[in-house]
């Protein structure tokens, strides 16, 4: 009876499980977005989405064909390709100087096109394999940080130099195929979960195949786990600590720019989950585009090899955090508003949790454009709790836009969503219990019931207007919203905005 009792009980347990949990689009940034959803099957579709590269420095002529980037200890690292020297190059993202060279002992660079670190080695892949598509010796080379000496050119001993050879499963046939006509080459490489991930760069199909291999020096066959189409050649990876991957690439050759955003994925695979493509203009832009990595959770860097005197080797900087939820963000911050008070402009914040804060710079700008900073408040570093901040801005009134330059302990940073405190004639700022919700609801009081609100997105379309006493108030995306009341008495109407991130 008690066995009998539970197999009742665990069917029960198993069938309300499944009445509960509802598959769907859960990215509120998606055309198809479903606020029901509890469990994201990777169905989100988006919108056409366009982004500038903000160029960052020119590189040195010694990296005119830079291929691979990645952060390690704080420092950025890059390296030619196929034909060039076996080294790596830490570079200064200010200037186009270069701050040590690092020369591979015992290793040859066939076509090195990538490299990643996961906290104490380095994987160079030297696995290019566009010329025929027949390689058989390709491998990765793997060393400790550790083992870089002090100076400005210094060697790795080869004895620290250890080599995973491999070939793809799949993979059977070897005879030459000609040049830029294989589906088995490949320039990215992550690495995630002890692990070392490969993305191909399929030239006939403009598919790519998601490889793993062990991290262990020896001889492998990669494994295929998964295929997606991203429509265009595939020529770097990074992923963030959250575990937001970036594919670039470019259609074709001298074709259109691109990356993907790969996020809230599952069971060990990345292309089940949200995939967002973001165009960055053509290639006479900013060249063909090689390296990537995030140096932040939401921030990094892109380079460009040299193409012709017009397009020389560069780097450019992203930032990806105007397109994630928070909790793909280095600080999931999840609300931050304005409210005039006795000593003056009062800025409140909240974060759900926070990861290597040093802090917040508050910025304020008289035209929503020239931000300057007036103040620091410091983060909690690491926190998995909720902390709330608040700012008081004494400068006398006038119309102030406000946003927040979060910084991380290694100098990297990103940018929160604006807010304003309104100083239209005949509007006051809004009271502090004039609050928006992100569950559709509103904390308004100090007005009649009667009062009138009109509620506007950031782009200025007007989303509600009716009474506070009416239902139906919608439910909100993140973002930015300007909320209008009024009443019927004298000097009875407010403005105000309000930052709605979860």
């Amino acid at each position: 009876m008690m066995l009998l009792s539970r197999l009742l009980l665990l069917l029960f347990s198993i069938s309300a499980a499944r009445l509960t949990a509802q598959y769907g689009c859960t990215d509120p940034q998606a055309t198809n977005y479903n606020p029901g959803a509890t469990i994201n099957d990777g169905s989100c579709v988006y919108p056409v989405t366009n982004y500038t590269l903000p160029l960052k420095t020119l590189l040195s002529t010694t990296l005119n064909e830079t291929s691979g980037l990645v952060v390690a200890n704080g420092a950025v690292w890059t390296h030619n390709d196929s034909g060039n020297q076996p080294r790596i190059y830490k570079i200064d993202t200010l200037t186009n100087s270069i701050l040590q060279t690092v020369i591979v002992g015992g290793a040859t660079n066939v076509d090195w096109e990538d490299i990643t670190f996961d906290g104490t080695h380095f994987y160079i892949g030297d696995f290019g394999n566009n010329a025929n598509g027949n390689r058989t010796d390709l491998k990765i080379y793997k060393f400790p940080i550790s083992a870089i000496p002090a100076g400005t050119t210094v060697t790795v001993p080869a004895g620290q130099v250890g080599i995973i050879h491999y070939s793809y499963e799949d993979q059977i046939d070897f005879t030459p195929q000609g040049a830029n006509n294989t589906r088995f080459d490949c320039e990215s490489i992550i690495y995630r979960d002890g692990e070392l991930h490969l993305f191909s760069k399929d030239w006939i199909d403009h598919y790519t195949v998601h490889y793993t291999l062990p991290t262990t020096p020896g001889t492998y066959e990669a494994l295929n786990l998964e295929t997606f189409f991203p429509n265009g050649l595939i020529t770097g990876a990074d992923i963030s600590g959250p575990g937001v991957i970036l594919l670039q690439g470019y259609e074709s050759s001298g074709g259109p720019l691109f990356f993907w955003l790969l996020f809230d994925y599952s069971g060990g695979v990345f292309f089940n989950g949200n995939k967002r493509r973001i165009g960055l203009g053509s290639w006479s832009g900013a060249g063909q585009t090689e390296g990537v990595c995030f140096r932040n959770s939401a921030y990094g860097y892109i380079s460009n090899e040299r193409v012709s005197a017009s397009i020389p080797a560069r780097l450019f900087s992203f930032q990806v955090s105007q397109w994630l939820q928070p909790q793909f963000l280095p600080v999931e911050l999840v609300r931050f508003s304005v409210r005039p008070s006795p000593e003056g402009a009062l800025l409140e914040w909240e974060t759900a949790s926070e990861q290597q804060n040093t802090g917040f710079a508050v910025e304020r700008s008289d035209d929503g454009a020239a931000f300057r900073e007036i103040g620091f408040v410091p983060g909690a570093g690491n926190s998995a709790t909720r902390q709330r901040y608040r700012y008081v801005d004494g400068a006398p009134g006038g119309t102030r836009y406000y946003r927040l330059r979060q910084l991380d302990w290694d100098g990297s940073e990103s940018l929160s969503p604006q807010v304003v405190l309104s100083a239209d004639t005949g509007q006051l700022p809004c009271p502090g219990n004039a609050l928006l919700l992100s569950d559709g609801q509103h904390l308004i009081t100090g007005f009649t019931e009667d009062a009138t609100m009109l509620l506007w997105d950031d782009l200025g379309r007007l989303v509600w207007q009716g009474r506070l006493s009416q239902a139906g108030f919608p439910e909100l995306n993140p973002g930015v919203y300007h909320i209008q009341i009024g009443d019927n008495g004298p000097g009875r109407l407010c403005a105000r905005s309000v930052v709605v991130l979860r």
